[in-house]
């Protein structure tokens, strides 16, 4: 089969075009990774406005009960997990259908003084070895600071685009 030079070049093209063809595929996967984190950040950082909007009256006055009953009626999609904070880190009111999501584990608690400063941040990262997005933001009555509400969600649909992109490109 490769006694002649025409065989050899075909295969050799080949080899490289596959190669580049891989190198594309990491690159574009990690791009369209990277804008699906920031999308879902932005996403996180309205749904924390909305319902920081929405319980501030009840934070500012420090009643957990009708914070809790705010958040209940508050809609939000994607079920992430929300807690609201008071100003001295006392939980008033928590969201969230998976255990594995409460604030104490790892990811997210670093939002929580930068929210009680008064800003936002947001970020992504791996909390017990699951990917996580989380928003922090901070509830304001006027220019007084009076809590935060924190958003974290898991990010399963990257990791499926990751491994169905994988098992498409060639090893």
């Amino acid at each position: 089969m490769f006694r002649h030079i025409r065989w050899k070049l075909l295969a050799t093209y080949l080899v490289v075009i596959l190669l580049a063809l891989s190198f594309l595929g990491v690159h574009l996967t990690r791009d369209s990774e990277a804008r699906y984190v920031a999308q879902v950040e932005a996403g996180l950082l309205a749904q924390a406005r909305l319902i920081a909007a929405h319980v501030g009256q009840a934070v500012a006055a420090g009643d957990a009960a009708r914070t809790r009953a705010e958040l209940q009626w508050t809609q939000y999609p994607g079920n992430p997990s929300v807690v609201v904070v008071h100003r001295f880190e006392q939980v008033l009111a928590l969201h969230t259908t998976d255990p594995n999501m409460r604030i104490g584990r790892h990811l997210g608690r670093e939002g929580i003084p930068m929210a009680l400063l008064g800003r936002e941040s947001s970020g992504s990262g791996r909390a017990d070895g699951v990917p996580v997005v989380y928003a922090a933001v901070p509830i304001q009555v006027g220019t007084v600071v009076h809590g935060a509400v924190i958003i974290r969600a898991r990010m399963a649909s990257s990791a499926r685009l990751r491994s169905v992109i994988s098992w498409m490109l060639p090893s």
